[in-house]
């Protein structure tokens, strides 16, 4: 079904409206179902999706569509991959934002999905927003195999969950599979982007796909999104060891990133302190935790970590370029479980976190029973002298 001028006035007027009690009301008509799902769904990715959802002609086929699509954050950092007038194909296209902003920079796209509905909503979508894409309705491996069709770069993105909703962790169990595709992809095109969990294992995917040339790992500053692996048959392998690179996407829309090896980080010595009240204390982004560049970050942004195995950082000042969330440290209280009502006498509020500690947040939670408050947080930690519990405040910039 394609939206019409009068449905989408229909959907406008009724942007605001209770849509349990609309489906009750309009039970028994499909293209007010249909008006409905849009309304839903345009709630849903209101914020994944500010730039695409200008267009009032926009349309989601399925409710999972609104759920599973691209950020418009995330696709814009997609298509800055590619370059202009490159031949594309994404074989996993779905909702298509990936391939809208790919097209926005002139690149000749071809959009492959496998579901009739979506396919048909991709193609209105792609005409809606003024691009011009060849969507096709396929199996994007079929057609691989079948066509001798090359391309500068293929993108996929293999399902991430299997039979009942099941989470998948490895590329070789998603599907399309793109491990055992790696003979006929390297025929095909130029280069290979491959969008992967970010649950999954980066060691064992770059064992997995020695090819891999770059691998960047994206996210927010509260949440790692996902992992994008660049495979380009141009460049050999053996040339030169997978450049990996943490990309945070900031709430104002610009990034922070930095580029290191699996070489570099190991290479790196360990700096350790202990930390004292005064000093910055320095929570990474997710992206940069999920790298793996925990020597890294210390030696090449001149910081200490609290311990070997504990991965937060500390300077005596501010580090306006660190890959994290920096907190002014207020006190420091020894932990001992024995010693609980001591401890309340010196943190009485505060919301809990902990990293490399012997109980989980909500455990010592429940064991403090803090008051609330946003502007303070108590981190269970171990340190070089032992465990810990760090109270710290947002870093504020002295007037």
């Amino acid at each position: 079904m394609e939206l019409t001028d009068d449905m989408i006035r229909w959907i406008e007027a009724h942007s605001k409206d209770d849509t349990s009690r609309l489906r009750f009301r309009y039970s028994d008509d499909p293209v007010a179902r249909f008006c409905i799902l849009q309304i839903e769904t345009r709630r849903h990715a209101a914020k994944k999706l500010p730039h695409t959802l200008q267009c009032s002609s926009f349309q989601f086929p399925t409710a999972l569509s609104a759920e599973q699509c691209t950020s418009d954050g995330l696709a814009e950092f997609h298509a800055s991959l590619v370059s202009v007038d490159e031949r594309i194909l994404d074989m996993t296209a779905g909702l298509g934002i990936d391939a809208f902003h790919i097209a926005r920079r002139k690149a000749q796209v071809t959009a492959i999905d496998i579901d009739p509905d979506v396919a048909e909503a991709l193609a209105h979508n792609a005409k809606a927003l003024g691009l011009r894409i060849e969507t096709i309705c396929t199996d994007s491996v079929s057609y691989l195999h079948d066509s001798n069709r090359c391309f500068d770069t293929v993108f996929i993105d293999p399902a991430r969950r299997g039979d009942g909703g099941k989470r998948l962790f490895a590329l070789s169990d998603c599907a399309p599979d793109v491990v055992s595709l790696m003979p006929l992809l390297r025929k095909r095109c130029g280069r290979l982007i491959v969008k992967a969990s970010p649950m999954i294992d980066i060691e064992q995917t770059l064992r997995t796909i020695p090819e891999a040339t770059r691998l960047y790992v994206t996210g927010t500053r509260h949440e790692c999104k996902e992992l994008v692996i660049i495979c380009d048959f141009r460049t050999p392998a053996s040339d030169s060891q997978t450049q990996i690179t943490p990309l945070t996407i900031l709430a104002d829309g610009t990034t922070h990133s930095f580029t290191f090896t699996q070489q570099q980080e190991r290479s790196c010595t360990v700096a350790t302190n202990d930390p004292l009240p005064g000093q910055i204390l320095y929570e990474p982004y997710p992206a940069a935790m999920k790298s793996g560049a925990y020597r890294f970050l210390s030696a090449n942004y001149g910081c200490y970590k609290l311990h070997p195995n504990t991965h937060l950082y500390i300077s005596d000042r501010i580090i306006p370029d660190f890959p994290g969330t920096p907190y002014t440290i207020e006190s420091l209280v020894p932990f001992s479980s024995k010693d609980v009502k001591q401890i309340k006498k010196h943190l009485t509020s505060g919301s809990v976190a902990v990293r490399n500690f012997v109980m989980t947040a909500e455990e010592l939670k429940r064991k403090l029973k803090l008051k609330e408050d946003s502007q303070r947080r108590i981190i269970g930690t171990t340190t070089l002298s032992g465990k810990i519990l760090i109270a710290v405040r947002p870093f504020r910039e002295p007037d």
